[in-house]
């Protein structure tokens, strides 16, 4: 039985997607908002009933395979098209399943007056679809084909404004840095699947350390195979640049890559692969010393931003930082618990940041937002509330997550205490760029659009669905507009 809820929350995605995708030229109204929403909030239901029925084994007893068919046994290889159910994967479908129902539902009126309605839907279906496929997936083989399919459904959504050079630029450039993330992501593979004989995770798990000894090559490389396919996924220097890029798609779908799915995959991966990275001490101090620059990097380029939705997504990167490094130096509980706290105030974020560009009628310059204070005031509690767990202020959740990643990075000792130091520097200015963003745009004399909402009228220039225009300086960039 706990593996058919599982086998449900991947359906429900899947279902919503055909639907919507299929009918987009038939759905009348919010038809097909409301399906996908539907389908959504069906896969946190399976995804609950899946958690309560684990429950119900003891804590040796949590791990659940189920395979409807097998795509190919011949030569050695037993590629199979099954789930694996246990604590891990289950966590990440709540996490996934919850944080996109909240942002298909804010999705719903978001993108109300755009005439690529249905087709949002259904791409945004298929992206949850791809992501729990990627968590659930019981061998190496479907994890590759999740992960792939997740870079393909980012790409259509970062497109989604196809007309805009910007973001099929953007949408590309994701694309193609996922594909050498890919790319490491299969030949990491190969190296571990050449000893150990087998391309299912628990048979794989088991006989790592019969196959392997600490330190050994092929584990090493194969894991830092796997770490370039984390990296890229999870936009970790210097595989990070399609991150920024990527909130030239709707701010709805900047919540949802940034938040509960596509970078925390690479999260994902190591935490799964945790029996061979722990064979290959060389490739955890990769990872924590990759975490660790990026946490800090990322955090000094937020301080410059004056793009509201930029200075957020160098946050996620900065606190993905976070979790590599945390994963990375064994504290998997830890990085895992940062990932589920990060999620839903970096969602809160990313809504709340949508609400401000909708009254401000699509722009997104800090430079040109101030007021917002009493225009606004569940926005700005909205904010408050993330940007104070974002810090890491107690007693709010960032704290707690953020606190534990790095007790556990000093407890290593020796040169780890130098990641110590740079992971509170990184909190640091955290606290700096997030309340610099909050002061910009909610403090000081209202500007035009402020007063406009003061007063009960939204400022309407552009509808808050409708793409604002691009800021290159090349005519053929300039072509804002909603979609067919």
């Amino acid at each position: 039985m706990t593996t058919t809820y599982g086998w449900l929350v991947l359906a429900f995605p899947l279902l919503g997607t055909l639907i919507t995708g299929a009918g987009f030229k038939k759905l009348p109204g919010r038809s097909a908002g409301w399906i996908g929403t539907a389908a959504i909030g069906l896969a946190f239901l399976a995804a609950l009933a899946t958690l309560i029925s684990l429950q119900g084994h003891t804590s040796d007893h949590r791990q659940f395979v189920s395979s409807l068919w097998n795509y190919a046994s011949t030569v050695g290889i037993d590629a199979q098209m099954s789930i694996l159910v246990d604590p891990l994967s289950v966590f990440m479908i709540l996490v996934v399943t919850g944080i996109s129902t909240t942002i298909h539902l804010y999705s719903v009126s978001y993108l109300d007056e755009d005439k690529g309605y249905a087709r949002y839907f259904a791409y945004l279906n298929f992206f949850v679809f791809s992501m729990l496929l990627l968590v659930l997936a019981g061998n190496f083989l479907l994890l590759i084909v999740g992960w792939a399919f997740v870079g393909a459904a980012s790409y259509l959504l970062i497109s989604f404004w196809y007309r805009r050079t910007t973001a099929t630029k953007a949408g590309i450039k994701a694309f193609v840095i996922n594909v050498v993330g890919d790319v490491g992501l299969v030949l990491g593979t190969y190296f571990l699947f050449k000893h150990t004989g087998t391309l299912d995770f628990l048979k794989a798990f088991k006989a790592a350390p019969n196959v392997f000894t600490s330190g050994e090559g092929d584990v090493t490389a194969g894991c830092l195979l796997l770490l370039v396919g984390a990296f890229a996924k999870s936009a970790q220097i210097p595989l990070h640049t399609w991150l920024p890029d990527a909130m030239e798609g709707p701010t709805p779908v900047s919540a949802l890559i940034h938040a509960a799915t596509m970078v925390t995959a690479g999260v994902y991966l190591i935490a799964r692969m945790h029996p061979f990275f722990e064979l290959a001490p060389a490739a955890q101090d990769v990872g924590a010393i990759i975490g660790c620059a990026t946490l800090v990097i990322a955090a000094t380029i937020a301080l410059a931003q004056t793009d509201i939705k930029r200075v957020i997504a160098y946050s996620t990167m900065s606190q993905i930082g976070y979790m590599i490094m945390g994963v990375s130096v064994g504290a998997y509980a830890a990085g895992m618990f940062h990932l589920m706290t990060h999620a839903f105030f970096k969602a809160l974020l990313f809504m709340g940041a949508g609400s401000i560009i909708g009254a401000m009628a699509g722009e997104q310059s800090l430079d040109k937002m101030k007021g917002f204070k009493k225009a606004m005031p569940f926005t700005f509690a909205c904010f408050v509330i993330g940007g104070l767990a974002l810090s890491g202020i107690p007693p709010f959740s960032g704290f707690f997550s953020k606190d534990e990643i790095l007790l556990v990075t000093g407890e290593r000792g020796g040169w780890h205490w130098a990641l110590y130091v740079l992971g509170y520097f990184g909190a640091f200015m955290t606290a700096i760029y997030t309340f610099r963003m909050i002061f910009r745009a909610f403090y000081g004399d209202p500007v035009q659009e402020a007063k406009e909402l003061e007063g009960g009228h939204l400022h309407t220039l552009l509808s808050p669905s409708t793409p604002r225009p691009a800021r290159s300086r090349t005519p053929t960039s300039a072509s804002p507009g909603p979609t067919t």
